[in-house]
């Protein structure tokens, strides 16, 4: 094992060497930078060995640890992550498609959970990721580039009043519900506008080129334009925090300069300046500015730069890109651009350059004169337009853990979905509480039914499937709530009580595998303390038991076809769901709520549901608390997997067969399917398979896993051997290899408890550090 004073000396790049660990840590600037003294070697292995358990764990990627070493402090000098290429896998991209209307969208911006463009009206819509809430502005912008900009507090967009002869700065706090609007007068033509926190940057078009910083809180105004106006205007701003950056196009020189003016020191510092060569587009965040370079002579020199405020250097991140504008923005280590109509982005950490998309800029007739930049991005969220139509996608997949959290003093009493800090959810009816609290519904691509009302279409519900899938049912998007009272169970957790609000979906077939039948009724129950009005336990039904959760869960996978809902991707401990990465979603705020007792209106008998039973008979409907938390029960539920090509089908003691037979699917074992991509089988009953069949299709090696979870125990089991092309061998499950190594596990998808050594210290919280960091890319689903 190699030891802390053994790399006193070393360089990082024989460090490397020695440590043989999966993610190198390298200076910035050269492989051979030398540890000076035990502390910096110490902290090598910290961060190394961290890196390595994190990503191992599945918490946090590679690059996102690179930056999250800044936020421990670490004096190494700019120590990034190697070989994080490999943590950008195309399969973790998932691109939503926001809008679909007649209108040709253009100008989007993203900041926190807020997403927001402009329409050829030249109205702005806000939307929150968050919450699922969106909201349109006729706000008369005139869809140039700058003409507004979004923080993660403030909306803010200028128009000009000819009566005044001034322009007005409008903004909106979308904090405050509803949202506070406000307007300051400024002179001039403002047509540039750029926001962070809670400073303003605007430019006004007078004769006096003035440059302004307003903060919105107290309304000061700061001016900082050159006083000799004539020989600079100042354009095209970016700010955050303390820092302004912008470009300078001096009125008797040809060329362009990128400045940054500090707010606390009151300097204008130059980024950019050459008497032959232009910048444009800067962007700024934390210490790092981006900006494009044009030099026609020189291609090898034009690109995209990153200009680093703290050591003052400059690096080329991009180049050849063809003398066409990048608009380059950044934020968290991703820098995205868009070249000739493909949008990128490239991450600084792991300098991994990646092709996300092409997109098509058609605004014929649009009235937009200048659709540009096409890309922004916030954590690992990129939003974009293609063909008129916004899109938004995740670069670093969906993080379940923070998926659609709602923080509970953050709505409002009149409207439970939007954001009020100063309203506690004790304050709250129960009527509001059921919409504050009504969940989200992440839906599989392949989904074909979704919950509604099953007499959306007439009285009639036997033939609900039928008309559905002949597209005559209306689908109203609808979830029925009912609440049990449990007043009377004083405890010291809770000594006025609690009440359980239970949120049925109905959905007119399951169609899962060989479990396929009407009348599919799943439940999300959320247990709400009387005194606090806060969520303190959660269950979901998933088929032969409901999942547990000991916090208010508000987002949930729905599986594809059979409807069963998990906060994560797993329907029990290790066993995967099945789910195609989704193209619906059902937000809080986005459905209808409908009391359950509207529909014992009808004869509930003719519509049973899945476990026999109408919701209102069934026990966890009747008395939630103790046939779901206090007793909670779980079937048996085995995976078979095989990796590299053998077919592989399993019989059960009846002869019943489900998986690859010949060439062909069979699922005739109930409750049970088979998934040819992953070349898996998923079985939901109360034996383990008797006998796995596998026919070679190669002479090859494989491997075979057998997890089976009963309760809150796991039975992993193996087979490693070879098979020949033609061959067929049966394998009694009782004859496996048990890996003992992986028995008895419970669902990793939690936070493992772990400590860094870094700087000869011991950084505990780590995992809340990388918490904090994925809080950056919160994300909901949109309609594809």
């Amino acid at each position: 094992m190699v030891k802390a004073e053994d790399l006193v000396g070393k360089s990082y790049g024989e460090a490397n060497a020695l440590t043989g660990l999966e993610f190198n840590l390298r200076d910035h600037n050269t492989d051979h930078h030398l540890i000076q003294d035990l502390a910096q070697a110490e902290t090598y292995l910290g961060i190394a060995e961290t890196a390595a358990a994190l990503t191992a764990a599945g918490m946090i990627s590679a690059a996102t640890f690179g930056a999250l070493t800044k936020d421990l402090g670490v004096e190494l000098p700019d120590i990034v992550m190697e070989n994080a290429e490999a943590q950008y896998d195309e399969a973790e991209f998932v691109t939503y498609r926001i809008t679909s209307d007649a209108q040709k969208q253009c100008l989007p911006t993203i900041s926190g959970d807020h997403l927001a463009w402009a329409s050829e009206d030249g109205s702005i819509t806000v939307l929150n990721i968050y919450t699922g809430n969106k909201q349109t502005i006729p706000a008369n912008i005139e869809l140039n580039d700058g003409d507004f900009d979004l923080s993660e507090k403030y909306l803010v967009y200028s128009n000009w009043n000819e009566t005044i002869d001034r322009s007005l700065i409008i903004y909106y706090n979308l904090t405050k519900t509803p949202w506070e609007k406000n307007t300051i007068e400024v002179g001039g033509l403002v047509r540039e506008i750029a926001i962070n926190e809670e400073n303003l940057a605007i430019n006004s078009y007078t004769g006096d080129n003035n440059f302004y910083i307003i903060n919105l809180k107290t309304e000061d105004e700061r001016d900082i334009a050159d006083p000799y106006p004539y020989d600079n205007y100042r354009y095209m701003p970016d700010i955050w925090s303390d820092k302004v950056v912008y470009e300078i196009e001096g009125y008797f020189a040809p060329t362009n300069s990128i400045y940054y003016y500090d707010l606390d020191t009151n300097e204008e510092i130059v980024v950019f300046s050459e008497s032959q060569h232009s910048a444009y587009e800067p962007a700024i965040w934390q210490n790092k500015i981006v900006y494009y370079l044009d030099i026609a002579d020189h291609e090898s020199e034009e690109g995209i730069y990153v200009y680093d405020t703290t050591y003052e250097r400059t690096t080329q991140i991009i180049g050849d890109t063809a003398s066409i504008s990048a608009f380059p923005k950044i934020h968290d280590y991703n820098v995205v651009y868009s070249i000739q109509e493909k949008v990128s982005f490239y991450n600084l950490n792991s300098t991994y350059d990646y092709f996300l998309t092409e997109v098509i800029s058609d605004y014929t007739g649009a009235g937009i004169t200048s659709p540009s930049p096409k890309a922004d991005i916030w954590g690992s969220n990129i939003i974009y337009v293609s063909g008129g139509d916004v899109y938004l996608t995740n670069i670093q997949g969906l993080d379940l853990s923070n998926i659609g959290k709602k923080v509970p003093n953050d709505r409002s009493k009149d409207d439970p979905q939007t954001n009020n800090s100063d309203v506690k959810p004790s304050e709250l009816t129960i009527e509001d509480l059921i919409k504050w609290y009504a969940p989200n519904y992440l839906f599989s691509q392949d989904e074909k039914y979704y919950p509604t009302n099953p007499y959306a279409d007439d009285s009639d519900v036997t033939n609900n499937a039928l008309n559905w899938q002949k597209g005559d049912f209306p689908n109203n998007e609808t979830i029925y709530y009912a609440v049990t009272d449990y007043s009377n169970k004083i405890s010291t957790e809770h000594p006025k009580g609690f009440k359980v609000i239970q949120y049925w979906s109905y959905y007119v077939y399951n169609d899962w595998g060989a479990d396929e039948h009407e009348y599919d009724w799943e439940v999300i129950h959320k247990w709400v303390d009387n005194k606090s009005g806060e969520v303190f336990h959660t269950s979901a039904s998933m088929h032969f038991w409901d999942n547990n959760y000991q916090e208010n869960i508000d987002t949930f996978w729905v599986e594809g076809g059979g409807h069963g809902t998990s906060k994560d991707l797993f329907m029990l401990d290790h066993i995967e769901m099945p789910i195609n990465y989704g193209s619906k979603s059902l937000f809080g705020n986005s459905y209808e709520l409908h009391p359950l007792e509207d529909l014992l209106k009808y004869n509930a008998s003719d519509f049973w549901g899945e476990r026999g039973k109408f919701p209102t008979d069934q026990e966890r409907f009747k008395d939630p608390d103790n046939a779901i938390r206090l007793n909670p029960t779980r079937g048996v539920l085995t995976q078979v997997t095989i990796k590299n090509s053998p077919e592989l089908y399993v019989v059960d003691s009846a002869g019943r067969t489900t998986g690859l037979k010949n060439g062909k699917i069979v699922e005739s074992i109930p409750n049970s399917k088979y998934f040819p991509r992953e070349e898996k089988i998923i079985i939901l009953g109360n034996e383990h398979p008797a006998i796995i069949n596998l026919k070679g299709t190669a002479d090859e090696n494989y491997t075979l896993a057998v997890k089976t979870v009963t309760g809150d125990k796991e039975d992993v089991r193996f087979e490693n051997n070879s098979i020949k092309k033609g061959e067929t061998t049966k394998l009694r499950f009782s004859d496996l290899q048990k890996d003992e190594s992986k028995n008895n596990l419970q669902n990793n998808q939690t936070n493992y408890p772990l400590v860094a050594a870094i700087g000869g210290a011991v950084a505990s919280a780590i995992g809340l550090t990388a918490y904090r960091k994925k809080q950056q890319s919160k994300l909901t689903r949109f309609r594809r």
